[in-house]
């Protein structure tokens, strides 16, 4: 009788276990299946909820670095006219024939610290070109020299053998023995100058 009612379907009684059977039936059932799209929309959804939160980081961080890197940049450029600005009495200074022992001296030690900037390659160079020039102005046509030979090397492993940059170091280093009067070395450097800035520009001479 037992068999009977549970295969009939009563509700009076079941054999034991048959609820059980039936839920985990349904379980497995047309509901599931139907519930698995919404399960994937909602990862789908989430996922690029994620990588869209990981876009707006990265994008964050480089905004950050890139205005570091200006600053950094901005600060350089100001220590380069400082130096500038404060250099340029040394002209006028050794016109009127005063002492420059003292000025030498700084120079010296200012000029070993320019090591230290090995991790600011275009700094280093504006600076050494600058130090070359006051030296010149000193009458240090050796040290003059070697600054600017320094200048010029380092913007050429910056920028490559033709640039702009590399023709204006090489014209400063042209003034330099203009002024002191080697024409020989004045015209091989001017040479080099006038190459570099005819494939820059062609033959027309941009000044």
């Amino acid at each position: 009788a037992a068999r009977v009612t549970a295969e009939s379907g009563c509700t009076s009684f079941a054999v034991p276990g048959t609820e059980t059977r039936s839920a985990a039936a349904v379980g497995d059932g047309p509901h599931m299946l139907a519930g698995a799209p919404f399960l994937r929309e909602r990862l789908a959804v989430k996922e690029a909820a994620e990588n869209a939160l990981r876009a707006e980081h990265s994008r964050e961080l480089a905004e950050a670095n890139e205005k570091k890197a200006s600053a950094a940049a901005a600060k350089s450029q100001q220590v380069v006219e400082f130096m500038k600005g404060m250099l340029a009495g040394v002209v006028p200074w050794t016109a009127k024939g005063r002492d420059t022992t003292m000025l030498r001296a700084i120079l010296d030690q200012t000029a070993k610290r320019l090591n230290s900037l090995k991790d600011q390659p275009t700094v280093e160079a504006d600076l050494r070109a600058i130090f070359g020039d006051v030296y010149s102005d000193l009458g240090e046509y050796t040290n003059a020299v070697a600054m600017h030979h320094e200048a010029i090397s380092i913007q050429k492993k910056q920028f490559g053998e033709v640039h702009r940059a590399v023709a204006d170091a090489l014209s400063s280093l042209a003034w330099v023995h203009k002024k002191h009067r080697k024409w020989a070395e004045a015209e091989a450097v001017c040479r080099e100058e006038l190459a570099i800035t005819r494939k820059l520009s062609g033959d027309e001479h941009p000044w």
